[in-house]
């Protein structure tokens, strides 16, 4: 490319981050497609999306700014003591190329795959489907083996909840599922060590500052469909506190087992799926809310004002 090695790797952060943006601006607005055909309210949806996903700090800055705390910006990175809470936009400040940052633009391809398998079957007349799907989560494995785990129980339910039985095609999707792996797994050392119990959780007030509004934003949609509510919506909002509570519960014991940071690495890897999975959600959550409910609009302008203090 005739780039010197420094401008390269700026580029590719860049590259990645405005990727992942588009990628998930492009679920968002299928998603919301599925549940209502204004292409207007679909589009605003992808943009909320991006928003929510991308340039986001939850309430801490806020809060910061607000008690007149000494702000300093990598704050938000570790919101929730002693863990890792490091928010897409931070990432991007650090121009930071681990796993985590490739996991979510990997994370976005899966997320469409789920959406899709669920409004079109699982058993598509395109079977492109059947398999990119084990395809692509053997490169979730491959670049960061913590999301296999978050994303293949969530194919597992979503695939449950369709259907009661296994088809046949699925043995094939395990075939090629193992077969993108084996080239790293013959080589791959898993530093985890095992699973343990939390003995100290989350202070309430930090929890609450970082997962409060996402988590308050998608269940408006929730809580005004009630019984009429998309179902897919309510496993992904489901299983996204479900991971929360896990986190807060239990920590794979790896490098830092042996210090305060103990489940830093937990937290941090499962926290970049759910932000993305609760950006997607509270986005068609927001717009659903102005499309149904108009004179609700000032709540989404109320939480684009919050994600973009940061």
């Amino acid at each position: 490319s005739g780039l010197d090695t420094m401008s390269a790797f700026f580029s590719i952060s860049c590259y990645i981050f405005v990727l992942t943006l588009i990628n998930i601006c492009g679920l968002t607005y299928g998603f919301f497609s599925f549940l209502n055909t204004n292409r207007k309210a679909g589009i605003l949806a992808a943009i909320l999306s991006a928003i929510l996903w991308g340039f986001n700090g939850g309430l801490h800055p806020l809060y910061q700014w607000i008690t007149k705390s000494n702000f300093w910006y990598t704050d938000v990175s570790r919101s929730i003591t002693v863990t890792i809470t490091e928010i897409p936009f931070f990432s991007l400040l650090e121009s930071d190329l681990h796993a985590h940052t490739l996991g979510a633009l990997v994370g976005t391809v899966l997320l469409s795959l789920i959406i899709s398998c669920w409004f079109n079957g699982f058993i598509p007349t395109d079977t492109k489907i059947r398999f990119f799907s084990p395809f692509f989560l053997g490169i979730a494995f491959l670049t960061n083996s913590w999301d296999l785990v978050i994303y293949g129980f969530i194919f597992v339910i979503v695939y449950f909840s369709r259907y009661q039985k296994l088809e046949k095609w699925m043995i094939y999707s395990w075939i090629i599922f193992i077969l993108t792996i084996i080239p790293w797994l013959y080589h791959f050392q898993s530093p985890v060590k095992g699973i343990s119990l939390v003995e100290v959780h989350s202070p309430i007030i930090p929890w609450l500052l970082f997962w409060g509004p996402s988590l308050l934003y998608a269940g408006f949609y929730l809580a005004f469909q009630k019984k009429n509510a998309n179902q897919l919506f309510v496993i992904l909002f489901l299983i996204s506190i479900l991971y929360l509570l896990f986190i807060d519960l239990f920590y794979f014991k790896d490098i830092l087992n042996s210090g305060e940071w103990f489940r830093a690495n937990t937290v941090f890897k499962f926290t970049s799926q759910i932000w993305l999975i609760l950006s997607v959600l509270s986005a068609v959550s927001l717009t659903f809310l102005i499309s149904q409910k108009k004179y609700l609009g000032i709540i989404s302008v109320i939480a684009i004002s919050i994600a973009l203090v940061y």
